[in-house]
């Protein structure tokens, strides 16, 4: 399974991972190879690692069925799904940083609007997407 991250018609990073992600899958964004796992029963918790690296860049605490804390660095974030149905990212500083709205008939598919420009947006995204298709498993 692999699923694209465009911006307009580049692709700026690719997510592969079996079945339907499950716990565990690769990406690449540019150079780089990241390894992103999800682990827990009662206390979900997904990470993102780059790979060969020990130190993880990014942590995802499954707070709930529907939302999650999120660092990157020394950045924090928190997804959550608005009433209706779309995933929001928000930061505890500057509020709605960005939205994914997923395909009702192909929840494999979807869009990712940024509203505030943040340095971490495309680790970010990817992040939350692999995230997002994890909750489902």
């Amino acid at each position: 399974m692999s699923t694209e991250l465009r911006v307009g018609d580049e692709v700026v990073a690719v997510l592969s991972g079996s079945k339907s992600f499950g716990r565990k899958a690769t990406a690449t964004v540019g150079d780089k190879l990241f390894i992103l796992s999800s682990s827990g029963k009662n206390a979900l918790r997904s990470r993102l690692r780059e790979s060969g690296k020990v130190d993880d860049v990014a942590v995802m605490e499954h707070t709930g069925a529907a939302k999650g804390a999120i660092s990157i660095g020394d950045a924090a974030y928190e997804l959550l799904r608005s009433i209706d149905g779309i995933w929001e990212v928000r930061s505890p500083d500057r509020g709605l940083i960005m939205t994914f709205v997923r395909d009702v008939k192909d929840p494999s598919q979807g869009r990712a609007v940024m509203d505030v420009q943040d340095d971490n947006a495309l680790l970010l995204a990817l992040f939350v997407w692999f995230a997002l298709r994890t909750m489902e498993c």
